[in-house]
């Protein structure tokens, strides 16, 4: 039998450097795991699990890993992972195109891209993937567009940008 707790957080953002590339906005989750498992013959063992995982907008899974595992209360193992596939490091190549300015933001964001692309469409998303913001104009560019976020919420949003040749660009934000 199975006894313990499970605590599950977003604890941290910034940039991690892979050897896939650079990814700057990553969010880190960490779940932390500590339990007791009983044998009927009265033996049992205790675990800890410390994980971590990065994320990057646009992508479904993790880009790095790193887990912990310690019994009784020393270190067993630790297990490090990181992502090799081709669509990350295009998602890189995109990551240096385009940014959002301030982050964390308080008022309004500010977009800037190298490579003013004509932009159809801004979307901000909540979490649970709700639109909370549009913004739709044609030649529009990335490099001259600003969005209001005082009214927000706090908390962590996701901008969805569609450009006129169909790329779709995604990044996170946190307002505060």
């Amino acid at each position: 039998m199975r006894v313990g707790t499970e605590i599950v957080k977003y604890d941290g953002y910034g940039t991690v450097i892979t050897p896939a590339g650079t990814f700057n906005n990553a969010i880190r989750v960490n779940i932390y795991q500590e339990y007791t498992d009983s044998f009927p013959e009265g033996h049992y063992f205790d675990a800890t699990l410390n994980e971590y995982y990065w994320y990057i907008a646009g992508y479904p899974n993790p880009i790095v890993t790193l887990i912990e595992v310690s019994f009784f209360g020393q270190p067993h193992s630790t297990y490090a992972e990181y992502s090799t596939s081709k669509s990350l490091s295009s998602l890189s190549e995109e990551n240096k195109a385009f940014e959002i300015y301030p982050n964390p933001a308080t008022e309004s964001i500010n977009f800037r891209s190298l490579n003013n692309l004509e932009i159809t469409e801004v979307k901000i998303v909540n979490s649970l993937g709700a639109i909370m913001k549009m913004k739709t104009q044609n030649n529009m560019t990335v490099n001259d567009t600003n969005m209001n976020v005082g009214d927000l919420e706090n908390g962590v949003y996701f901008v969805k940008i569609k450009a006129k040749n169909g790329t779709i660009l995604n990044r996170k934000f946190i307002k505060k």
